[in-house]
């Protein structure tokens, strides 16, 4: 079973009314399956985001990881292993800590 990991290092956000309103950039993960000449890649489609009280809590929601691994039988799935979130004054930054399994 391989293991892919993903580090995203920037998040650009709309926060300049703390109007809870978040978006990440496209992201291209190319995936270490040489060995069947596959390479993936990963698209955020939202994130949705709980500041109502700036209280820096943020959780990532629906997630399309299209794969091209059906002839060798793979599956792919992303889950979140830790987020961390530099909002204290609200500099539009926030990082990101993915692994992806197949």
């Amino acid at each position: 079973m391989a293991t892919l990991s993903l580090s995203v290092l920037s998040f650009p956000a709309d926060l300049s009314d703390h109007g809870h309103t978040l978006s990440l950039s496209v992201l291209s993960f190319p995936a270490d399956l040489s060995d069947h000449g596959h390479t993936q890649s990963l698209s955020v489609l939202s994130f949705p985001a709980d500041l109502s009280d700036h209280g820096h809590t943020l959780s990532l929601s629906v997630l399309s990881f299209p794969a091209d691994l059906s002839d060798h039988g793979h599956t792919l799935s992303l889950s979140v292993l830790s987020f961390s979130a530099d909002l204290s004054d609200h500099g539009h930054t926030v990082f990101l800590s993915f692994i992806v399994s197949c």
